[in-house]
């Protein structure tokens, strides 16, 4: 899971999931770098922008949030931040990458990427991981009726949860009946 906040690892061997592994290398990580080499940004605004510019940072994403009032210094403005959002995301994904590399097993059969993190870094997952087969958000689809703030993947652990945990009460609840129709 790579989300905003943090990164997680949660590894399933034969079956048998094992103790999880948590850092604080979220997304917020690399925006804080950008908000670090620019001026009079902050940490929302160019979080959604960011995303919004993808990995090769559309200019016209990022024409909001700049500040500047004239022609020049908003291009020079749009330039200097192309320039953080790319070395952030360099080093942040050279960061991350090194910690699920010691994190994830050698022997690892599947690899299964959920969180609009990983969404955002999907090349650069896939360009490393290629030798590993990848699931991304495990194929989970939400319906339209469930996302109706539009977050899409960010949505895919809490659904699952409810999916699975919905299941466990319809199958508790088909056993009471069979119970009350056998007299138990």
């Amino acid at each position: 899971m790579l989300g905003y906040r943090n990164a997680s690892v949660l590894v399933s061997n034969r079956g048998i999931v094992e103790k999880g592994k948590t850092s604080d290398l979220g997304m917020i990580q690399m925006v804080e770098r950008v908000v670090a080499t620019t001026s009079g940004q902050n940490t929302e605004s160019l979080t959604d922008a960011i995303v919004k510019a993808g990995g090769d940072i559309n200019e016209r994403a990022l024409q909001q949030i700049t500040r500047s009032t004239s022609k020049k210094g908003r291009t020079s403005e749009l330039e200097k931040l192309k320039r953080a959002i790319s070395m952030a995301r360099a080093e942040y994904t050279a960061i991350l990458l090194s910690w699920l590399d010691n994190t994830l097993p050698k022997e690892t059969n599947e690899i299964v990427f959920c969180g609009g993190t990983a969404d955002y870094l999907i090349k650069e997952l896939n360009s490393h991981y290629w030798k590993v087969p990848l699931s991304w958000n495990a194929n989970v689809e939400i319906p339209e009726e469930v996302d109706v703030s539009g977050v899409g993947s960010r949505l895919c652990d809490i659904y699952c949860a409810f999916l699975y945990l919905r299941e466990l009460v319809e199958a508790q609840t088909k056993s009471r009946n069979r119970g009350k129709k056998n007299g138990i």
